[in-house]
């Protein structure tokens, strides 16, 4: 990536642009608004490199984007909340629940997940909003990626998705691939919010809806998330095992949103290139 940079005062604005196989991504700006030199951009090298395309989109969700956030850190999830999915694609690498442990690293939390056969995955969350993560590709030939998350708020009730992810074509192929995958999702995104809002209401199942038709793990997540309620209430939770995540992350914006409070220093997030998600092979 490379940053064509303004300055006015203490804005710095920055607006990467990617190569997609030769064909420039939208425009993404970053906006520094703190005192004195703003920090270099971080720099993910496995998403720069001349092997994959860049699969960028920017997807508008019906719900506060903590409950997407906190999704991030649930790998348990997966087993229940995608299960129509998993079935429709037969994505059986890993099978049932996993003892999940975490840590606290210098970008965020570090997860990893181990299942019964002994198989395990790690993800990495970056704060205060990446998900780095193994994720699925609803494609015959391309059935998972690495993936970047970007969670970023708009209002209390909502937020846009954005998703970056580093797919094994180049060239030609991946310019085609790229362009039928987004002609396709501007399909898919005509009425997500609609069919969420429906199937929350009680007027449609998610059995009523073609899995090829929409892009059914952002269906599901957005069931589940956006019915936990706009705001999610917190008051009735009891976290468990599979929690860790979750109740770690808490910890952490506690912490810092107190030190913030109180005036003291802040943990300086660093992103180091060998925090690269594990997945195993099929």
């Amino acid at each position: 990536m490379r940053g064509a940079a303004s300055r006015s005062g203490n804005l710095r604005v920055k607006g990467p642009r990617a190569c997609l196989s030769g064909a420039r991504i939208p425009r993404t700006d970053f906006a520094y608004l703190g005192e004195g030199e703003p920090p270099p951009l971080p720099r993910y090298p496995k998403m720069e490199s001349a092997d994959i395309s860049l699969d960028v989109a920017g997807l508008r969700r019906i719900c506060n984007y903590f409950n997407n956030v906190e999704n991030s850190l649930d790998s348990a999830h997966v087993r229940f909340v995608h299960r129509r999915h998993r079935d429709s694609v037969q994505d059986y690498i890993v099978l049932g629940d996993p003892t999940i442990t975490v840590e606290e690293s210098e970008w965020g939390v570090e997860r990893h997940a181990k299942y019964p056969d002994g198989k395990k995955v790690t993800v990495f969350f970056g704060m205060p909003n990446i998900n780095y993560t193994n994720g699925q590709v609803v494609d015959p030939e391309i059935k998972r990626a690495d993936v970047m998350l970007f969670k970023v708020p708009v209002d209390d009730e909502h937020h846009i998705h954005f998703e970056v992810r580093a797919i094994p074509l180049t060239g030609e192929r991946g310019r085609v691939w790229i362009q039928e995958r987004q002609e396709m999702r501007a399909k898919a995104e005509l009425d997500r919010p609609e069919l969420v809002r429906a199937i929350l209401a009680g007027k449609l199942r998610l059995d009523d809806i073609d899995p090829n038709r929409v892009d059914f793990v952002m269906l599901e997540d957005e069931v589940a998330q956006t019915g936990q309620g706009a705001i999610a209430p917190r008051g009735n939770e009891h976290l468990g095992r599979s929690d860790r995540g979750v109740f770690l992350m808490r910890k952490i914006w506690e912490r810092e949103l107190g030190n913030l409070k109180e005036g003291r220093p802040l943990k300086q997030w660093v992103y180091r290139p060998e925090m690269v998600p594990t997945y195993p092979k099929a």
